[in-house]
């Protein structure tokens, strides 16, 4: 039975599923989410597998799916999506139902509000199937049934309320196989309609564009041409008949032209041009035509209405719509463009450039009445053609709408039949059509009978002709996954543990401990009530929330969703952080008088043989003379009783406060640490026992207790017993030197050292400590190998005699077949072991079947026959064996491989004695980093802040505020977060945990979905 203490019991089981209810039977499985898969297919690439037309099937569907979503974001509506909120929603949702039209909306709000109505009220039921009874007898034939009836047979038939439809291609929550077919015919219909929408728009989109294109460039240039004109009328020319081109003795109305004097006509090609190619474009004009070109330029501006233009008499009209330039161009920056030249050979050389830089030419004529005739037409076709975009835009808006609405539901039911043909590819085919499937499937033993439930449901919703066969396999050479049953609680400390890997099968779980042991470390070196509060208090917030939090946890980034998932760890670490706050006296960093002091200074007070009155008020000595003693020594004698919890106040006034808290927190941390080991030493017998392996008991853990009790448990001792002593003066011992010294100076103990008793007696304890510790030594080192060595041989029976006989004969068999070749000058054909000449000699087979063997030895000798050296096997083809993950790896059994395993162990363990002891006073660092911190914030700033006005004091408080929040709680929390971490993985659980096993990861929609959608 598992538990949280250990990991579920597994069990891999076979199932043997008729095809034709085999995607059934996986999507089942899939909804309910306890059966992992194993991949029987491993030597097959994935595109050789059965599913491999089906995964492709989904992959074109899905492509149109996304093609939906980019016309969702072009067209501002909301992309779709699958989390943790609609996931339960959309699995009760009846599948592959087309968009609902607003009746067909309404009509579903009725019906779940009459739904709710019977739920609440179960007596209207019986009224309701009678008057649903009545209406039905007395509708004429052919009639459409009453609202009334309909929902009375929604309700009597069990069936969930919900949209209906006249395209709904299915009524079950559960995948069919034929799903797949109906959700490319469906979203083949939708994506033909908006491609076609789509396209329509594009073309139209680009006539559009050359519209406008024309519409602009004729504008500019009557704005031009009409400059042109009041230059001529200015210089006396009123000629009407006279186009602006024909030059007749007025040689500025083209400033750039070198024509002569007589009558010259003038040419021109105009259009519209990239700005960023103009400055090109105009040099090569330059180039080409020697400066016989004029080039006039208008830069388009985006904000300009398209249907602004110029009448011939300079006055502007603008149509009824509102479209600007920037619509049509996008972010292109455009210029519109006219040249001016002589002679049509100059004429296509230009038309030649200017397509070469991607221009647009635009034929306008010469005459102003034909080019106001085109700006008009252009701008009337221009407003027929925004018209007619406008419907076309609204209607394809209606259809995404409707789209939209069951994307959702369509991506989801996709999401699971590729997920379902992505596991039906590990399952193993006995040939190309076979009647039945092979999977293999690992599963928590307690729900093994929903199993055999889930697949007898399956193989009868599918009609399938046979049932499935469920038959639990050995697990001999297999490993089986690790699965660890979590709630929202634990779940988070459970990720700890499996950061640093994943457990072995079965063996013991941390995180149990891990929710005690991790935030009371933090603790210790996070010790503030005030800091502890706030943490505590945020942490609350996001468990008293976390129902509507949920929803914002894509939103909200990395960051939040890391924080909102460890929310109930960053709640203990609060808590435990008040506790150990309380414990050293520090709130904010200030000591506080709660339970008041436990000295009595008395009234009367001699210092250096001056008397001095006063009185202690508990924080501070108020002397009634006028002069006071600079520092004052407690008596210890003036102590009535400890402190309530924790530290007194009064060494946060101490001179010596450091003094004092330094050893004191130094000592705490190496008593928690030696703990936490120990702990952990004594959670590997659980391993031990579990396993049945008692060997490594008398080998590994009792010298591992011992070797650590010797040491640093007597250190632990000394810790204590020196605390519970008075040491008047400073004739205490030095703990640190006393444990060199057990080492150093064996045997003896210099007087200073001695803590207790008498200095023989302690010598003696401390003598005999030291020779238990190094005898633990060899016994873990050596113990277990020898032990291990001779049970593999008792195992090969290498020890009996009769096998060793054999052995020694085939040696001097091979000796003389050696020299024997060499004299010959023959290749050496080794004689090799005959492991069934082995066991007849070992079993003492009968004589029968040792004449039977007797056939495998060559004539002439009384050799075995040798097996096939490798050159012979080479040209045997090669079957190659991928090995699954879960299949163990062959244990090594050679005594110098054993040997070398159990050194690193040993070595490591006693070396990581002394340095992960040492690695906990980190404990003591970072508890005294926190706690200077907070106290320099406070004399720093707040401090001076209460000293002044009520300004100063605001921003001096909103400092502090701001620094303490960045500082102390986040980066500092964040420091002991990763210490604590370090602690347990390193320190703790490398004494019991193996982590090297794999986690449990059934097939689940539920994962599967949500790893797809992120």
């Amino acid at each position: 039975m598992g538990s949280l203490f250990r990991s579920e019991e597994m069990s891999l089981v076979q199932l043997i599923i008729p095809a034709d209810a085999a995607f059934e039977t996986v999507a089942d499985l899939g909804d309910i989410g306890i059966a992992q898969f194993r991949d029987l297919n491993l030597g097959v690439s994935q595109f050789q597998r059965h599913q491999v037309s089906n995964l492709r099937r989904c992959e074109v569907v899905e492509r149109k799916l996304d093609f939906f979503e980019a016309l969702y974001a072009k067209n501002a509506l909301p992309a779709p999506i699958i989390d943790e909120v609609n996931f339960d929603e959309l699995s009760g949702k009846q599948p592959l139902e087309a968009p609902a039209s607003r009746e067909e909306k309404e009509l579903a709000k009725l019906q779940k509000r009459q739904a709710d109505l019977l739920a609440r009220h179960p007596q209207l039921a019986t009224r309701m199937s009678f008057l649903s009874s009545s209406s039905s007898a007395s509708a004429s034939s052919g009639g459409r049934q009453s609202v009334d009836h309909m929902l009375a047979s929604s309700v009597s038939n069990g069936s969930s309320p919900g949209p209906s439809s006249t395209t709904n291609l299915g009524l079950q929550q559960h995948l069919r196989v034929q799903e797949l077919e109906e959700l490319e015919v469906l979203v083949a219909e939708h994506e033909k309609d908006l491609r076609d929408l789509s396209d329509n728009e594009a073309r139209l989109q680009n006539t559009k564009l050359d519209l406008v294109t024309r519409l602009q460039v004729h504008v500019h240039l009557n704005e031009f041409l009409n400059t042109v004109r009041e230059d001529l009328e200015a210089h006396g020319v009123h000629d009407e008949d006279t186009t602006l081109l024909d030059v007749h003795d007025v040689e500025a109305q083209v400033p750039a032209a070198t024509a002569e004097r007589g009558g010259v006509r003038f040419s021109f090609v105009a259009g519209t041009i990239d700005s960023s190619r103009l400055t090109a474009f105009e040099k090569i004009l330059w180039r080409v035509s020697r400066g016989n070109a004029f080039v006039r330029t208008v830069p388009l501006i985006p904000q300009t209405n398209v249907f602004t233009l110029q009448d011939g008499a300079g006055g502007s009209t603008s149509g009824g719509a509102s479209s600007s330039l920037q619509d049509v161009f996008g972010d292109r920056q455009i210029h519109m463009f006219c040249v001016f030249f002589q002679g049509t050979q100059l004429e296509t050389r230009i038309n030649r450039i200017a397509l070469s830089f991607d221009a647009t030419i635009v034929q306008c004529s010469d005459l102003p009445a034909v080019r106001n005739a085109v700006v008009t037409d252009t701008q009337r076709s221009l407003e027929e053609l925004d018209g007619v975009l406008r419907q076309l835009r609204s209607q394809r808006q209606k259809l995404l709408v409707l789209v939209s609405d069951s994307h959702v539901h369509w991506l989801f039911r996709l999401l699971k039949i590729k997920a379902t043909y992505t596991i039906m590819n590990h399952l193993q085919h006995e040939s190309k059509g076979a009647r039945y499937m092979i999977a293999e499937v690992w599963v928590p033993t307690d729900e093994l009978g929903i199993l055999r439930a889930s697949v007898i449901v399956s193989t009868q919703r599918a009609s399938a002709a046979a049932l499935t066969i469920v038959t639990p396999l050995p697990l001999t050479g297999k490993k089986p996954p690790t699965f660890n049953r979590v709630n929202k609680f634990t779940a988070g400390f459970q990720n700890i543990v499996d950061a640093f890997g994943i457990a072995n099968y079965r063996e013991v779980n941390p995180a149990p401990f891990t929710v005690i042991t991790f935030p009371f470390l933090f603790a210790v070196m996070f010790g503030d009530f005030g800091h502890g509060l706030i943490m505590f208090l945020a942490a609350l917030y996001l468990v008293r929330n976390e129902v509507q939090l949920v929803k914002f946890k894509r939103e909200g980034g990395e960051i939040f969703s890391t924080l909102f998932g460890g929310r109930y760890i960053v709640l203990l670490m609060g808590l435990f952080s008040i506790y150990t706050g309380l414990i050293y006296n520090d709130i904010f960093g200030k000591g506080v008088d709660i339970f008041t002091t436990g000295w009595d200074i008395p009234s009367v007070t001699e210092v250096n043989g001056t008397m001095f009155a006063g009185t202690w008020n508990g924080t501070y000595y108020d002397g009634i003379n006028a002069s006071m003693p600079d520092s004052l020594d407690f008596d210890p004698t003036w102590m009535q009783h400890p402190y309530v919890i924790g530290i007194d106040p009064v060494w946060h006034v101490a001179e010596n406060r450091l003094t004092f808290l330094n050893p004191y927190k130094m000592k705490i941390s190496v008593i928690l640490g030696i703990l936490h080991m120990e702990f952990g030493i004594a959670l590997s017998v659980f391993n031990h026992v579990h396993f049945g392996n008692y060997l490594s008991i008398w080998a590994e853990f009792i010298p591992q207790v011992l070797f650590l009790t010797c040491i640093f448990g007597y250190l632990v001792f000394m810790i204590i017993f020196k605390w519970l002593t008075y040491w008047p003066g400073s004739q205490a011992p030095s703990l640190l030197i006393t444990l060199i010294n057990m080492f150093l100076k064996f045997g003896s103990i210099e007087k200073d050292d001695v803590l207790y008793l008498t200095a023989d007696a302690q010598a003696q304890v401390q003598s005999a400590l030291v020779i238990v510790a190094l005898m633990c030594v060899p016994w873990m080192l050596l113990a277990k190998p020898i032990v291990l060595y001779g049970r593999h041989n008792k195992e090969t029976l290498g020890h009996s005699l009769p096998v060793r006989l054999e052995r020694l004969r085939i040696a001097i068999a091979n000796l003389f077949l050696r020299i024997r070749c060499a004299l010959t000058g023959k290749a050496f054909v080794p004689v090799l072991y005959n492991a069934a000449r082995h066991a007849s000699l070992v079993n003492n087979r009968s004589s029968h079947d040792s004449s039977s063997n007797s056939s495998d030895t060559p004539p002439g000798g009384a050799s075995p026959v040798p097996e096939r050296s490798h050159a012979d096997k080479h040209h045997e083809p090669a079957v190659e064996h991928v090995r699954a993950f879960d299949e163990e790896e062959p244990e090594s059994h050679e005594m110098g491989e054993i040997m070398v395993h159990q050194c690193i162990h040993t070595i490591e363990f006693c070396l990581g004695c002394i340095s992960n002891t040492a690695s906990y006073l980190r404990l003591w660092a970072l508890s005294l980093a926190h706690a200077q911190l907070s106290e320099v914030l406070w004399h720093m700033i707040m401090a001076s802040g209460l000293k002044g006005n009520i300004a100063l004091l605001f921003f001096a408080w909103g400092a502090w505020a701001v620094l303490t929040i960045c500082v102390l709680l986040i980066m500092e929390g964040l420091s002991a977060f990763l210490h604590a971490l370090r602690l347990h993985w390193v320190e703790f659980q490398n004494k019991f945990y193996g982590g090297s096993g794999y986690k449990f990861a059934p097939f689940s929609f539920r994962t599967a979905l949500l790893q797809a959608e992120e």
